[in-house]
């Protein structure tokens, strides 16, 4: 479990990663947004580190893909694109999944280049993405 530390530090991390991918401007009005929103939901005033993980969750929603919604099963596919800054909101959306009655059957690493291949060759792989695999009842 990420302690206090930990999770200032992931949220420094993200907002840096989500300002450079939104600019400033629209990651003020997206950070606004999702503060009242927040704020809203909760009655209380959110902390800041609440905000950039409920945006980058936001954020990362828009990319994950359902690739098959079938009668007994459905796929989605999560792309990841920093195995580290990614596994907190990753771990958050199969959290979602689950508060939304979807059960987990398994989860496929898409392994594979990513960018630090570039640096230290094309033997090294990482992951790319996971396949989330529900079981419909």
């Amino acid at each position: 479990m990420l302690g206090e530390i930990d999770i200032k530090e992931e949220a420094k991390r993200i907002s840096s990663r989500l300002l450079e991918e939104l600019g400033m401007d629209e990651y003020k009005n997206v950070f606004e947004r999702t503060n009242a929103e927040l704020e809203a939901s909760k009655g209380i005033q959110p902390s800041r580190e609440e905000v950039v993980l409920a945006m980058a969750e936001k954020f990362a929603r828009t990319h994950v893909r359902m690739v098959h919604d079938g009668k007994h099963w459905r796929t989605y596919y999560y792309p990841i694109e920093s195995f580290e800054e990614d596994l907190l909101i990753f771990s958050r959306f199969l959290e979602a999944l689950e508060e939304n009655d979807e059960k987990v059957s398994v989860i496929i690493p898409n392994m594979g280049l990513v960018p630090t291949s570039i640096v230290l060759g094309t033997s090294f792989q990482g992951v790319k993405g996971f396949a989330v695999i529900i079981k419909r009842d």
